[in-house]
């Protein structure tokens, strides 16, 4: 019997052994063809996200030259992007090479429009040889490249740059223009978001593809910026309830679509994360985050006339907003808000008046 036992337990162990063997696929090798296909479709999201990247950083430039005069921290903007092979990760510096010729030294990879950098007469596609007599190559190059330049024109002293463009050498002195210190980032995710931790603003790839156009993603932004311009940060910690905690560092968050707990789907632009906080305190700093921004927006030279109706499209998309929303204004009381507010600037804009938000 006990033979009979220990032979049935064998035959199941060796018939079990047997069918993970069969369920265990071997390792297929890639055909030349697919590892073309990859690398191909590789190269296509870098290169979209580039087209992302330039994007962002041009409006972003316009906001933070056309704001500076409500804005407290400057610095001094050029108006470009410089990079060499070390400014990507590892996993993507071929494909950069490939698309801008990248090498140890830096090279110019975006130049806004009317910037000062652009009416130097800088491309893109300049290799940078000397920043103020400096050479700067190899990892690292673009973080001193960026020190030495804000430094140098912090006091209005112009940066002196020795370019190569086809093998020609030439020499460009270029002042920057003071702006807003908040620069922009994109981030790699598809949630629609936009927020900032009081130094920089971060934006997802998934909320610059649902900004329509320009004026929307500069609304986005603008948003942001008005955050910072106005402290609300500090706002917060002041008017936190005794008890209350920190909270997170991006309580200043655009987000369009997440879900809290609850039987509402709010939209949750700007929201207070911590759902303890004082929900009037959000509500009031939002309301003024979106009268700032507007004026941020004109400043900068952007159509501010169908800011208001980013409302109404988020509202088509998330109706639980439209007549309540948590730690929010509705998206009713934001269109009626904001609307208003282009009013004011325009006639403001009409009679010829400094534009500022009153009571500045």
């Amino acid at each position: 019997m006990r033979r009979t036992f220990r032979f049935l337990v064998f035959s199941i162990s060796v018939l079990a052994g047997a069918c993970v063997e069969r369920d265990v696929m071997p390792p297929i090798e890639p055909s030349g063809l697919e590892v073309a296909e990859v690398r191909r479709q590789r190269a296509m999201a870098f290169q979209a996200h580039q087209v992302e990247f330039v994007r962002l950083q041009s409006v972003s430039d316009r906001l933070r030259i056309g704001a500076a005069p409500i804005c407290s921290d400057l610095v001094p903007r050029y108006g470009w992007s410089v990079a060499n092979v070390f400014s990507f990760k590892p996993d993507v510096r071929a494909i950069a090479n490939r698309q801008y010729g990248l090498g140890d030294r830096l090279k110019v990879i975006r130049v806004t429009p009317g910037g000062p950098v652009d009416r130097a007469g800088v491309w893109p596609g300049d290799d940078i040889v000397r920043v103020n007599g400096n050479l700067l190559a190899g990892d690292g190059a673009d973080q001193r490249f960026e020190s030495i330049s804000e430094f140098s024109s912090r006091d209005g002293s112009p940066v002196h740059l020795d370019l190569e463009r086809d093998g020609r050498t030439f020499h460009v002195d270029v002042v920057g223009v003071m702006a807003c210190n908040l620069p922009a980032y994109l981030t790699g995710n598809e949630r629609i978001y936009a927020e900032t931790d009081g130094k920089r603003i971060y934006v997802s790839e998934g909320m610059l593809r649902f900004a329509r156009d320009d004026n929307e993603l500069a609304l986005v932004l603008a948003h942001e910026m008005s955050h910072e311009i106005k402290r609300h940060q500090a706002v917060r910690r002041l008017k936190r309830p005794e008890g209350r905690t920190a909270g997170s560092a991006f309580d200043n968050r655009m987000e369009i679509g997440q879900a809290y707990t609850g039987t509402r789907s709010p939209t949750t632009v700007g929201a207070l994360q911590d759902p303890g906080n004082n929900a009037d305190i959000g509500r009031d700093l939002e309301f003024e985050a979106d009268y700032i921004s507007l004026y941020v927006m004109a400043l900068s030279g952007f159509d501010i006339a169908h800011a208001p109706d980013f409302w109404r499209r988020v509202a088509t998309l998330h109706p639980g907003d439209i007549a309540e929303s948590y730690t929010h204004p509705s998206t009713a009381q934001r269109f009626i808000a904001m609307d208003a507010a282009v009013q004011e600037i325009r006639e403001k804009q009409a009679q010829g008046m400094i534009l500022r938000p009153t009571g500045d």
